[in-house]
């Protein structure tokens, strides 16, 4: 018999690039596994990647990443594809890792609970995610593993590449024979990504055991796509569950302590090494090292992570695996902040130890002492089956991404007969403080002898598929939580995690805890708990069994609406009782008919109602009583007052509320409330009335103000450091030169351009009169990186010893703010609030000082009041553009601070806040969306109570250019180019007209087109920018293109042209040409007559046989459109 801990997982060779952010590692056929990286995603991406060499295996465009195989001798040709940010080895998964069955069937009471509830799973759909199922068909032979309803791999995933998902499979069937269970084989974190969105679309529960090496903050890919699942509106999953890990032993985490200096301890580069063992006099190493045991033939990870932002740390910190007499045997030393993909905060390195049985340790190494101090996690990993346990251990934390997933169930694992966690579960919580895991199980159960795992099962790989077995018999036993029945999914989805928790049996130590969560999953509690507090409503009659009102009398907690037919209204022949405190009522799809009633439900304490449709109640659709109550995704259509608040503290989130006859929303006396994500429409008076006496009222997202900051604050992506380590520098040096706008205009001369090499202020120089600059950096080096007047910029230029780059430098002014509604959409959380009489409508006794007004965010339109308010109005006085954005000013009395509202068509979203000084207020270099026309503005008191709107302001909103004719010319300039768009122009006076920061000559304008002469400049792209009268500019990127050839458009039909390179044969002067059919003619002076030269015509016949210099034209063209080449003019 073989028995496996769950660490032996990582035999799939996970590790061999589980860290990588360096180069892919290579097949035997000299292909490359390769993770591309984009910063931005278009149309073409794929096309430029196939064209590069990119086999693609998987593309998960909504985080920017292919995935695939790439020929190693092209991998440069890969990486210089537009917008690849990095090319890297894919992150590959760790796992947690009849006449057998598992213990677990009844330490966890499963058996007991498929007796007591004649449940079995059937019905509910399983997926498993992990490595492989090699085994699987001998544990069907023998009955102990059911025929899959699909077995999938993913991306660079196999179904024969491990044993870990058999051994799951087995579990679940144990626990739920009747399930229905399906399999998907994953190997990287994209091949992860594409399994939980094909499995999330098709199923009820997903388990897996898969951990992939990023920092447990919620904020790595593999954790976002399964909490986005999860929060998925229209997809049937139910419940994600995912084992925490078994890393508590091998994980240690800490704030840098300075110890010696690396070349104390070994180390060739000078810098303090992190100081473990603070009586490190007398320790091995100085103290300055984690130890840890191997054994010959060991394969070691080492993988550390800090603190800084995940890709824009500056940080430099390395890792060294090191002898205890100071022999480095392995290293990690990636420059933070310096190469395309080295902005992550971690290093990463794998040792294959020869040698005899010893002890290794870790060295972190601040490298010349650059960086600053930081919270580090440290992981060592081996992947045979021997745990490695770092003598400087951190129980707490020890979790990797995808078991940090938001909204996911983390299983931590408790051995069999044992009522502690094991010592190897990682614990939480989260980076980010979130409390991981939720809930435990047991391990070291029995498996068939199937695979390797037989026949005990360890680790929380083996914990995990017991809870997803029992919440196949929950789901079961009340299908009216499943997709099929309707529902509101977010709601079903944290009801059945809160019954598996509420119901766990505590374990020490007493209470949640981060290391077993709530406790031990306990099925027959989860399903009797269940039960007696879950009632379902099938019936549509006012009264009876099945019924609502039958369901409210009944004493559940829970009330679920079963979807079972299209008769889904209920007609009230009278009022419903009030709903009992603490009641949670899921009535997505069933609508509440009130017309023959006062009030259509009344809410009792701490009451949520989600989904319910109320419509036509006389007095009220919804009467919130008591306090505390939550109304998610609620309709209320045609009441005399659509909701009522009588109650303190009550939200009303993402519902809409229409057509109430005298009001949408009303706040009462003494009541408090908060409005945010709602629609609120079509209401004969107010949308939102706010009564005098009423408390604390917000209406608009349930967050801080957004904070306005200057582009010189933004967070850069390049920092110098404290050191003068590597200076003076010495070697051949790289010139960068170009041309530097600022806000889309040429720099002045006096502007700073700094250049940095590898984080280090290598040159700082000033634009010239021509907004030009050059700088001479001296190497060695790796790569330049730029800031204009302090603002730093995202271009990198690779240095390269003796090479001379040019290039444009596009930045912003300094003091550009950035505004919230710069992309033009509305804040997360705001409301619709759109043809009422009044928007929202405060009260108008000046005595009423009970509470604060706290309106802001929404998008208010097409009422005939937007906001009506005793407090006066701001006015706003001047509005105008500048290069580096908007300029508003007023005067809001009595206000503290003004929200700034733009856009058009009547349609004013939020886009920025700003405090009011001495009555004055002004918006100065306001980066909002360029289309806005319209702007209003609303006060706020000190006490957060909201004044009226103020009056609209009218301007005419930043113009765009849409075509430039011809778009492509000489490098000596002087020809003749049309620039048409909108706003580009005005009658008055011309525009000013920039090409590549060159002034151009304006020589015809309209309020469309603008005709000028291009300047000179150098071959390449140049930049358009127009600007009309001091406002802000227009400009387009890249919008003309300089050659070094002439390039003549030729339209279908007639074209006048002229020949400007030297007298050459027709034949070499119309090669350019080959393909098109046309016809030239040419006056010969001499002879008074037409010379012609046709595509169509026998050579013989052509009498056109030489173009002269600056011979005149008329060529007759078939077809599309073409650009003639010709030689630079002589």
């Amino acid at each position: 018999m073989r028995r496996a801990f769950l660490f032996l997982a990582l035999v799939i060779a996970v590790a061999a690039s589980l860290f990588g952010t360096g180069n892919p590692t290579a097949t035997a056929a000299e292909r490359l596994h390769v993770d591309v990286r984009f910063d931005h995603v278009d149309s073409g991406i794929e096309a430029r990647l196939v064209e590069a060499g990119l086999e693609i295996q998987l593309a998960v465009p909504e985080f920017g990443r292919w995935q695939g195989w790439q020929p190693r001798d092209r991998l440069d040709e890969l990486r210089a594809v537009t917008g690849v940010i990095s090319v890297s080895t894919p992150l590959y998964a760790t796992l947690s890792a009849g006449d057998v069955l598992t213990e677990g069937d009844e330490l966890l009471n499963a058996a007991s609970a498929r007796n007591r509830f004649d449940v079995d799973g059937s019905g509910v759909r399983v997926a498993v995610i992990s490595d492989g199922i090699i085994g699987l068909d001998e544990a069907i032979q023998a009955d102990e593993a059911p025929r899959l309803q699909e077995a999938k791999p993913f991306g660079d995933g196999r179904i024969d590449r491990g044993e870990e998902g058999t051994a799951m499979i087995e579990i679940v069937h144990d626990l739920a024979p009747g399930a229905e269970i399906s399999f998907g084989a994953v190997y990287t974190d994209l091949d992860h990504i594409a399994a939980v969105k094909y499995f999330a679309q098709r199923v009820d529960i997903i388990v897996d055991d898969v951990s992939f090496a990023y920092p447990a903050n919620q904020r790595s890919d593999v954790s976002i796509n399964t909490t986005s699942a999860l929060r998925h509106p229209d997809w049937p999953i139910r419940l994600y569950v995912t084992a925490v890990g078994n890393w508590a032993e091998s994980h240690w985490s800490g704030t840098w302590q300075a110890g010696p200096d690396g070349t104390q301890v070994g180390l060739s580069s000078p810098g303090a090494v992190h100081q473990f063992n603070h009586d490190g006099n007398s320790a091995i190493l100085f103290g300055a090292g984690n130890g840890f045991n191997v054994d010959q033939d060991d394969e070691i990870r080492l993988a550390l992570f800090w603190d800084d932002p995940w890709g824009r740390s500056t940080n430099d910190y390395n890792l060294y695996l090191v002898s205890g007499v100071g022999e480095v045997l392995a290293w990690s030393v990636i420059t933070q902040g310096v190469g395309v993909g080295h902005d992550q905060p971690r290093e990463h390195l794998t040792y294959t130890h020869t040698g005899e049985a010893t002890v290794l340790f870790a060295v972190i190494q601040n490298h010349n002492n650059d960086a600053s101090p930081v919270n580090f996690d440290l992981f060592v990993f081996q992947t045979g089956r021997r745990q490695l346990r770092l003598s400087h251990q951190s129980p707490e934390g020890s979790l990797l991404a995808q078991s940090d997933a938001a909204d996911a169930l983390t299983v931590g694992a408790v051995n069999a007969g044992r009522q502690v966690v094991a010592e190897y579960s990682s614990r939480g919580p989260t980076v980010n403080g979130i409390a991981k895991p939720e809930i435990s199980a047991v391990d070291r159960v029995s498996v068939s002898p199937s695979t390797i795992f037989g026949p005990h099962f360890s680790g929380s790989s083996a914990a995990a598929p017991h809870v997803a077995g029992i919440a196949a018999l929950l789901l079961e036993a009340h299908s009216a939580l499943l997709a099929a029945d309707g529902g509101s999914p977010l709601l079903e989805r944290r009801l059945i995690r809160d019954i598996l928790t509420d119901t766990a049996q505590d374990i020490l130590p007493i209470g949640p805890d981060p290391s077993t969560g709530a406790g031990l999953v306990d099925a027959n509690a989860a399903l009797e708990y269940s039960n007696s507090r879950i009632a379902v409503i099938e019936s549509i009659a006012d009264s009876g069994p099945g019924t609502f009102r039958a369901a409210i009398e009944s004493g559940a907690s829970v009330l679920l609406f079963a979807n079972q037919s299209d008769q889904r209204t209920i007609v009230l022949d009278s009022e419903l009782p009030r709903l009992p405190p603490g009641l949670t009522v899921d009535g997505a799809g069933w609508i509440l008919d009130a017309s023959q009633v006062q009030v259509g439900l009344q809410l009792g304490d701490n009451t949520e109602l989600w989904g319910l449709s109320v419509v036509g109640a006389r007095e009220a659709g919804i009467v919130v009583v008591g306090s505390g109550c939550r109304l998610v995704n609620v309709t209320v259509d045609g009441n005399e007052i659509g909701i009522r608040v009588d109650g303190r503290d009550a939200q009303v989130d993402q519902s809409t509320v229409i057509r109430g006859v005298s009001a949408g929303i009303e706040i009462s006396p003494g009541a408090s409330a908060s409005v945010s994500g709602s629609e609120i429409e079509s209401n004969q008076g107010p949308g939102v009335r706010i009564l005098s006496g009423a408390g604390n009222v917000s209406i608009g997202p349930d967050t801080e103000l957004p904070i306005l900051s200057h582009a010189s604050e933004q967070p850069p992506p390049i920092a110098e450091l404290k050191s003068a380590a590597l200076r003076p520098r010495s070697g051949l040096s790289h010139t960068v030169s170009g041309s530097v706008s600022i806000d889309g205009l040429p720099a002045m001369p006096g502007n700073r351009v700094d250049v940095y090499l590898d984080r280090r202020l290598a040159a700082s120089v000033r634009v010239d009169h021509r907004a030009s600059f050059r700088a001479t950096v001296t190497g060695p080096g790796g790569e330049l990186r730029f800031a204009v007047d302090g603002v730093p910029l995202n271009q990198r230029v690779a240095f390269e010893a003796g090479a001379s780059t040019t290039l444009t430098l596009r930045a912003v002014s300094r003091h550009r703010l950035v505004a919230a509604d710069r992309q033009g959409g509305h804040i997360d959380g705001a409301n619709l609030i759109h043809n009422n009489l009044v928007g929202v409508e405060t009260p108008a006794a000046e005595d009423d000082v009970h509470g604060r007004r706290f309106i802001w965010g929404n998008v208010m339109y097409r009422n005939r009041i937007n906001l009506a308010s005793p407090l006066t109005a701001p006015t706003i006085e001047d509005v105008g553009w500048t290069a580096s954005g908007l300029v508003l000013s007023g005067r809001a009395d009595g206000a503290a601070i003004v929200h700034l509202y733009a856009g058009t068509d009547g349609r004013r979203r939020y886009a920025a806040s700003i405090p009011v000084i001495e009555g004055q207020f002004k918006f100065e270099h306001l980066d909002v969306d360029r289309v806005v026309s319209e702007f209003s503005a609303i006060g706020l008191t000190a006490e957060n109570r909201a004044s009226a709107e103020s009056d609209v302001h009218h301007v005419p909103g930043t113009g765009s250019i849409v075509g430039v004719t011809p778009d492509v010319g000489y490098i000596d300039g002087g020809e003749t180019i049309e620039i048409c768009g909108t706003g580009i122009a005005s009658n008055a006076s011309a525009p000013r007209v920039w090409l590549g920061n060159a002034p151009a000559r304006v020589l015809f304008w309209s309020t469309e087109c603008v005709s000028v002469q291009t300047p000179r400049s150098q071959a390449g792209t140049a930049d358009i920018a127009l600007l009309v009268n001091g406002s802000r500019p227009v400009v387009a990127i890249d919008g003309f293109e300089y050659r070094a050839i002439r390039a003549v458009s030729l339209k279908p039909g007639r074209n006048f042209v002229t020949w400007t390179g030297s007298d050459t044969r027709v034949t070499t002067a119309f090669s350019s040409l080959a393909g098109a059919t046309f016809r030239a003619y040419a006056w010969d002076a001499e002879r008074q007559q037409w010379q012609i030269f046709s595509t169509d015509l026998p050579a013989s016949l052509n009498t056109l046989r030489t173009l002269k210099h600056d011979q005149a034209l008329w060529i007759l063209l078939e077809g599309e459109e073409i650009d003639w080449l010709q030689p630079a003019p002589e």
